[in-house]
């Protein structure tokens, strides 16, 4: 049933009904005989008073607006034009507008103000670090570094292009659209290589096969 506005009046009959211990399937057809449709679960949050037999006129919209006037767009260029500008989410709590209002904003300008991505150390992660760097220390003092070998595997994707490649570099200045496009190909071939060193130096990569585990 679609939802149905109802006026002041029409609110304070519900409750009076309901008041007189009618049931919310009678007072539902009381109310229908009079071409008035209110549905049980509206009338049963009357009789709960969860539903306010008086409407508040002029109800603020809840959430966070969703505009800067023009002196906080100019405040918020200034705080992201520096080595190390906030985060959006940061400029979005102190603006006390959605992260995407920032954005949307950031993208509208004439000159690249994207943020360099780059990984960052939380604080619990230095503190983790401190707890463990002793630990470590322990394992690896007395030349017993030496004896460590560290390896890792990675998956490296082949087209299917007749053993050729077409690869051009770009120069300075230039822009990726200026160099030749490669098409994507689905489901392109793939191996695995295995590599590894230690302080004695690099180990021969291992291709692995196919379907091996």
């Amino acid at each position: 049933m679609v939802n149905q506005k109802f006026s002041r009046e029409q609110l304070g009959e519900f409750k009076a009904i309901l008041d007189l211990n009618y049931s919310l399937s009678q007072t539902q057809l009381h109310f229908r005989r009079q071409s008035i449709y209110v549905s049980i679960g509206y009338l049963s949050k009357i009789r709960s008073g969860k539903k306010d037999t008086i409407p508040s006129p002029n109800k603020k919209r809840p959430g966070r607006k969703s505009i800067l006037t023009p002196r906080q767009v100019r405040g918020l260029l200034n705080r992201i034009d520096c080595e190390d500008p906030p985060t959006q989410k940061q400029l979005g709590l102190e603006y006390k507008v959605d992260k995407s209002t920032i954005s949307r904003i950031i993208k509208k300008q004439p000159m690249d103000l994207q943020k360099t991505k780059f990984h960052a150390m939380t604080a619990s992660t230095i503190d983790k670090r401190h707890r463990r760097s002793w630990n470590l220390y322990r394992m690896l003092r007395k030349e017993k570094w030496k004896n460590v070998i560290t390896c890792d595997e990675s998956w490296v994707y082949l087209t299917n292009c007749g053993g050729k490649r077409s690869i051009r570099y770009l120069k300075f200045g230039q822009k990726r659209k200026d160099a030749e496009v490669l098409p994507q190909i689905e489901h392109t071939k793939g191996i695995m290589v295995w590599v590894a060193f230690s302080a004695d130096g690099f180990f021969k990569p291992i291709f692995i096969k196919l379907g091996a585990k």
